[in-house]
């Protein structure tokens, strides 16, 4: 029994991971320092993160042909299959540095994994809730996926502070993303919508609360970071 709710958490959840691709300009200079990458050859790779993005599209396709769950299982090999050679070449930098050619394209294929990751998210927010409430609940949930980069670098300027852990980190929440789409998700008919409009209301709005919160927070630590940097640097990793 599949509840749309659960999905509602998970999707902001697949909101969230699915926006990393912004978090590169705080993890490139990492990764220029460890593979000794010129300007130009880290620019190209960062068009690649985006430009995985900008080709969801054959997610969209996969999505409609055969639903959220086959969508969201493609999109954790896509992530996997993408970030796991980007991390074994810069730990490995020391005996070969991967051209930044082949770094673009595996960025491309891992950001392409987020991409079905956040068209999933979306047709699984738009679908399971009637209309009168949809632009609501859509409108929550990406936020979410704007809030990403923010949330993503605080963590990575708190606890990592290198590229390779950052995107181990990234690939184990964008594959559990995909996981719990698979066990906990689906496309649930507006006849199964039981709950009074006073209840759902409710819960959207703790969902617009929540997104405030996080918003706030990431404003905050920007603040410390510019104002008072000996107060942030002391709780960096």
């Amino acid at each position: 029994m599949f509840s749309r709710w659960v999905t509602l958490v998970v999707s902001i959840y697949m909101m969230l991971v699915g926006g990393t691709l912004y978090s590169y300009p705080a993890w490139s200079p990492s990764l220029k320092t460890s593979l000794d990458y010129n300007t130009s050859e880290l620019n190209f790779i960062g068009v690649c993160v985006n430009a995985g993005v900008w080709m969801s599209v054959l997610g969209g396709i996969v999505l409609d042909k055969f639903g959220v769950k086959v969508c969201s299982l493609w999109a954790a090999v896509l992530i996997l299959g993408g970030y796991g050679p980007v991390v074994y070449a810069i730990l490995t930098a020391h005996h070969w540095r991967m051209p930044a050619l082949i770094m673009g394209a595996l960025c491309l294929l891992a950001n392409q994994g987020l991409g079905w990751v956040y068209l999933t998210a979306l047709k699984l927010t738009v679908n399971n809730f009637p209309a009168e409430y949809r632009g609501k609940v859509v409108g929550s949930s990406v936020c979410f996926f704007g809030l990403s980069s923010g949330v993503f670098v605080c963590f990575y300027r708190a606890f990592f502070n290198s590229a390779a852990p950052f995107l181990v980190c990234l690939t184990l929440s964008g594959v559990a993303a995909c996981l719990l789409c698979f066990f906990f998700c689906n496309m649930l008919p507006d006849s199964t919508f039981l709950p009074s409009e006073q209840k759902v209301v409710g819960r959207i709005s703790d969902v617009n609360v929540l997104a405030v919160v996080v918003t706030l927070a990431v404003m905050v630590s920007s603040l410390l970071r510019v104002f008072y940097p000996s107060f942030t640097d002391q709780y960096s990793h």
